[in-house]
């Protein structure tokens, strides 16, 4: 399996089989615990398979019909906008920017008009046009995904924004980021400094590269315990 870059410190806070944000139920009982999904290929993994597991027990990822999670495969931006609408909790809306390759009524048209108004990629492409087409099986970049992030978490009042001098700090310390825009600079710096997006060997941000599966659930997971309650029982 591919190797994945380090995660930060917090990341394995429930490795020793403690259960996450049990919700007590009607008689003071925690809520009910998952059951722990059975995935073929996942083995021997100790840092990407506990993520994986976590990911697809609350069905923010998922696995196929073999009962394989493809952990190499690219993540695409179908499955990064389930796995953000459930995480972050986010509704649907009907009235957000629409795409013409995701219509009403498609299975994919709620998670995606949840997650419309964080979407805007034009810091990573200053001067493009607003895209008409979601294109839910383009894999999704690490920038993206830290950018996407970042606006959601920052919605929510869970992280501020960095000053200017924070950011060109931050920035500076890394070898490759004159290879994205300054305006995706605050977004990317910001996500670095929370560990959303974390670095490369090498400081690198590596930000057009394209996120596999398994590393998607390592970061989904990181952040997901850093900010964001679980509100079922989750198995570790």
């Amino acid at each position: 399996m591919k190797k994945t870059a380090a995660i930060p410190k917090w990341a394995g806070a429930i490795a020793a089989g403690l259960v996450l944000g049990a919700v007590p139920g009607a008689q003071g009982q925690p809520a009910p615990i998952a059951p722990r999904p059975a995935i073929r290929d996942i083995a021997g993994s100790e840092v990407e398979a506990p993520a994986i597991q976590r990911m697809v027990q609350q069905k923010l990822l998922t696995v196929n019909e073999a009962g394989e999670f493809l952990p190499v495969a690219p993540l695409t931006r179908g499955d990064f906008a389930v796995l953000a609408q459930g995480m972050f909790k986010l509704k649907a809306n009907p009235k957000s920017r629409t795409y013409d390759d995701v219509p009403a009524g498609s299975a994919l048209f709620g998670s995606v008009s949840a997650l419309a108004p964080y979407m805007n990629f034009q810091p990573l492409c200053p001067g493009c046009a607003l895209p008409r087409h979601f294109l839910a099986n383009t894999p999704i970049t690490r920038a993206q995904m830290a950018l996407v992030m970042v606006r959601i978490l920052g919605a929510q009042k869970k992280i501020a924004p960095l000053s200017a001098a924070d950011i060109g700090a931050l920035m500076a310390q890394n070898p490759d980021a004159a290879s994205v825009s300054a305006r995706a600079w605050p977004y990317l710096a910001l996500a670095v400094k929370q560990q959303i997006l974390p670095v490369q060997t090498g400081n690198l941000l590596a930000p057009h590269l394209a996120v596999t599966r398994a590393q998607g659930a390592v970061i989904a997971d990181a952040v997901q315990q850093h900010f964001v309650p679980i509100t079922v029982g989750v198995k570790p």
